[in-house]
């Protein structure tokens, strides 16, 4: 064998055939061929092994539990992509395609870009409840309190509400209190009747 190389020669019980593993190669490195394991543990509790197409870990009993000095990088294979990080006492940090798109912070989060919901009728719950509700429908829009007052506040300009009609109902939706039509009538109603337009 090669100067620093470990070689393990395995042959059948009956001396026919022989088969030599490097361990260790010549450049120091533990090599261990594909689909065989290196096992952790007194029932190889951990596992660390290539199946030809994937590398994997597993872990068969407790939790699997990484440590570090500061943070944690994941970088793609040949390093030039990141896909996330966590730094220590600091942010979580998750790429797309390499450019940030995800941050926690000391007060909450901030995302780079679209938060997008997958399907219709996804809904974006807020407070404590969630008595604010933002969500869409196949066909409309919603915005929904269930809890107090709907507040619009504007403390440097004003409010644009920018449509060619604007309903006001009740909150079944059974009763017209007013009207704005582009182009056309202001419509106020008393009881759901019609009283100025």
């Amino acid at each position: 064998p090669n100067a620093g190389q470990l070689n393990l020669v395995t042959s059948r019980s009956d001396g026919t055939s022989s088969k030599t593993i490097t361990l260790i190669n010549s450049s120091g490195n533990l090599n261990v061929p594909d689909s065989q394991e290196l096992q952790c543990g007194n029932g190889a509790d951990l596992k660390i092994y290539h199946d030809v197409d994937n590398s994997r870990i597993h872990n068969g009993t407790g939790e699997l539990i990484f440590r570090t000095g500061t943070n944690y990088v994941f970088y793609n294979s040949d390093g030039t992509e990141k896909h996330a990080k966590f730094n220590e006492n600091a942010a979580v940090e998750l790429f797309y395609n390499n450019a940030k798109k995800f941050e926690t912070q000391n007060d909450g989060c901030q995302v780079s870009g679209h938060l997008r919901l997958a399907s219709d009728g996804d809904t974006i719950r807020i407070g404590a409840d969630g008595d604010l509700l933002i969500h869409h429908s196949s066909s409309n829009s919603y915005l929904e309190n269930s809890n107090g007052n709907l507040i619009l506040k504007d403390t440097s300009g004003s409010i644009y509400l920018q449509s060619t009609g604007i309903y006001i109902q009740d909150d079944t939706t059974n009763e017209d209190i007013a009207k704005f039509i582009a182009d056309g009538a202001c419509e106020l109603y008393y009881d759901n009747s019609k009283k100025f337009y």
